[in-house]
């Protein structure tokens, strides 16, 4: 008993750090870098391969669960894309009703940073946020924080607050972290419900890799 308490003590401990490393770097990058996408396309990589080595029991136990059930998983997946599709537009609206015609600083950051490097930019986007957003901002915090109304909520916000690039300015980055903390919101919602959390990375992955590919065609 005392080995299995030890063992999830150690594990808690060892997420708490790896998240907390992992959001702290995030953090510095948007503050100081001139460059902070391009930067993050390039943190990133390293730190996906750490999450997926920490990580790999439970995703390979997940995928195992995914197979024997496809059909229950399926229906989560086609939710969440449905929701993260109205997100996706809400967000658009009203960054159009604050900016009109202007682009996001974040979107434009983004674009620039993935026209330098477009190959490492379309698989951070496409391959690589999904794993490990989905690591940290679902399964680390879960881990971390068993109150299940407390998980929603920090997980929600640390992946809207997440998203922010550039400097905090109201109500532009307010209306970003807004639609980004629905996001983080549904996704943590599925996760829970399913305790899969492939469904929640092929949501992000579909989303993602959508966009991404709309970035790389419109080059």
């Amino acid at each position: 008993m005392n080995k299995e308490i030890d063992f999830n003590d150690y594990k808690k401990t060892t997420y708490m750090v790896f998240f907390a490393i992992y959001f702290i770097i995030d953090i510095i990058i948007s503050v100081f870098s001139t460059n902070p996408m391009r930067l993050t396309f390039i943190i990133q990589t390293p730190m996906l391969f750490i999450a997926l080595f920490l990580f790999r029991k439970l995703l390979i136990n997940d995928i195992k669960l995914f197979k024997d059930n496809k059909k229950r998983y399926t229906l989560f997946i086609i939710i969440g894309l449905v929701c993260l599709m109205f997100f996706n537009i809400l967000g658009s609206n009203i960054s159009y009703w604050i900016l009109g015609d202007a682009t996001l600083p974040n979107q434009e950051a983004t674009e620039f940073a993935f026209a330098q490097t477009p190959f490492l930019g379309f698989f951070v986007i496409a391959f690589a946020a999904p794993f490990l957003e989905e690591l940290m901002y679902r399964r680390a915090i879960k881990v971390i924080i068993k109150n299940k109304a407390l998980y929603y909520i920090i997980s929600a916000l640390l992946f809207g607050f997440a998203h922010i690039t550039i400097g905090f300015t109201f109500p532009v980055s307010f209306a970003f972290i807004f639609t980004h903390t629905l996001v983080g919101l549904c996704l943590a919602f599925i996760y829970d419900k399913t305790k899969n959390i492939w469904c929640p990375i092929f949501i992000h992955l579909l989303n993602n890799g959508f966009g991404a590919i709309i970035m790389l065609v419109s080059m």
